[in-house]
């Protein structure tokens, strides 16, 4: 009885320790997607010196799935005439979007929500009420509930445009490209 007590035992110690390796990594996982990932900023210059100005503002996530969308969304508003500015969010980037017509924001989405690290930089956005807006999310799930947490940091301008890429999904790069071409025509 005694040694069945300890079999008993050491299995229910080995079951708590996995179940805190998964809250553990999944904590990771979540802490990364909100962290700041650097003052990466590129240009995707225009045939024309006065071509309107694209802002896409994406936070990377582990896989480079959102790095691959935001690219290919900025391909498209380039196609379309636009100079593009791809970057990620944060202090180094301003908060004032005056410049551009328009203005794409994504995120990749960790247990149901988006980048707190973007959600913080939309909400401070400056000049942004006149900008042809979307937004975008990179997830596995059909649902999208996070471009709704990603709308709500809008304080002053209105989201023309918003859709979800899944990750898994092989045409999600094509459909990235038409997307920012079909920005760039409206």
């Amino acid at each position: 009885m005694k040694k069945v007590l300890i079999v008993f035992m050491i299995v229910i110690g080995i079951i708590v320790l996995l179940i805190g390796i998964c809250i553990g990594g999944m904590a990771f996982i979540a802490s990364s997607n909100n962290r700041y990932k650097g003052d990466y900023k590129a240009t995707l210059p225009s045939s024309s010196a006065s071509a309107p100005k694209a802002l896409v503002v994406y936070q990377p996530s582990m896989k480079k799935t959102a790095a691959n969308i935001a690219d290919q969304i900025a391909k498209g508003l380039q196609d379309s005439g636009y100079e593009v500015t791809v970057s990620y969010p944060g202090k180094h980037l301003s908060p004032d979007v005056k410049d551009y017509k328009v203005v794409v924001f994504g995120s990749p989405v960790i247990m149901g929500k988006p980048s707190a690290a973007l959600t913080d930089y939309i909400s401070g956005l400056q000049n942004a009420a006149d900008k042809k807006t979307a937004v975008f999310s990179v997830g596995s799930l059909d649902e999208a509930p996070e471009l709704d947490i990603v709308e709500k940091s809008f304080k002053a301008a209105a989201i023309n445009k918003k859709t979800k890429f899944k990750g898994t999904d092989k045409t999600s790069l094509d459909t990235a490209y038409e997307f920012g071409l079909d920005l760039g025509k409206e």
